[in-house]
């Protein structure tokens, strides 16, 4: 019920089909890891959110340094590779949706109880085990520190 909105770069229309085309300047590997590991959270909320809202468009990513469409099927991209063997973006992205929803639950229900995670190498272990099974059904938490973090100086690993 979280009112969102988002300007997608670049909306295709055929009848009824509808296809959403992020435009990258570069990280070919980055955005295909994405789309093959069903982590390209941006494009299925864009997906979901397009009228009409009873389906999902198609979503793709364009990499403007290498030329390169990047695409999970070629359902909508005709003459295209897909990133892995043709999959269902319809099933990834409520499987996908319903993880965002119940992530975003769970760090809402965190922050009322007064909780803040500091997340990073050193203490991704320990919050695995605390977590446990609960994990399985939210996204995939980070394993390594982030680039830039001024949040680790709350548990002195930054003097």
């Amino acid at each position: 019920e979280l009112p969102i909105n988002g300007r997608a770069d670049l909306v295709l229309k055929r009848g009824e089909e509808r296809a959403i085309i992020d435009l990258k300047w570069r990280g070919q590997a980055r955005h295909t890891n994405l789309l093959s590991s069903g982590e390209d959270i941006q494009l299925a909320l864009y997906a979901k959110l397009l009228e009409p809202t009873n389906s999902w468009a198609h979503t793709a990513y364009f990499i403007i340094e290498k030329g390169r469409l990047l695409v999970r099927n070629t359902r909508a991209f005709s003459g295209v590779q897909p990133v892995l063997d043709e999959l269902d973006h319809e099933g990834i992205y409520e499987t996908l949706l319903g993880k965002i929803n119940a992530t975003y639950q769970w760090r809402l229900q965190q922050l009322d109880n007064g909780e803040v995670e500091i997340r990073c190498e050193s203490t991704q272990a320990d919050l695995e085990d605390h977590y446990g099974e609960v994990l399985m059904e939210l996204l995939e938490m980070k394993t390594t520190d982030a680039y830039f973090d001024d949040y680790q100086v709350l548990i002195g690993l930054i003097a």
